[in-house]
Order: structure tokens, then sequence, then C-alpha cells
């Protein structure tokens, strides 16, 4: 898993919790029901993207996966 820059992680939180409070209307009140559901939504697409990049590895033959991990590529 790659390391994620703190300040990054809290940046990317922040703007999606501001996106959540404008889809449900911009209500007050509810900043960290936001900011919760900021980072539920950021894991998944996380947990997403990470399934499948592996799936993806899983795919190609040993021998083409081996040469393109020696070459930096995926």
């Amino acid at each position: 898993m790659r390391d994620i820059d703190p300040l990054l992680m809290h940046e990317e939180i922040e703007k999606r919790a501001y996106e959540i409070y404008l889809r449900r209307g911009g209500e007050d009140g509810r900043d960290l029901d936001d900011w919760f559901a900021a980072e539920q939504e950021l894991a998944q697409e996380r947990s997403q993207e990470s399934e499948a990049y592996r799936s993806g590895r899983q795919e190609q033959p040993l021998g083409r996966r081996l040469r393109s991990e020696a070459a930096g590529t995926r």
C-alpha cells in the first residue's frame, strides 16, 4: 500500500466533506457527520482502486508481470 501524506489526506477529506455538505443542501450543524461520511467514501474508493489494481496484476501472465515490474510499470 502506498504511503499517503497526512496533510494531503486531510485536504481530501475536507474537500469531500464540503461536497457532501453541498449535496445535502448546505444545512449547518452536521460537520462531523459530513467529515466521517467523507472519510468512509474515500476509504471505499481506495479499497476499490486497490482491489482493481490487484485484480489487474493477477490477470497478467507471470512472465509478463515480472518483466513489467522489473521495468517499473504495471
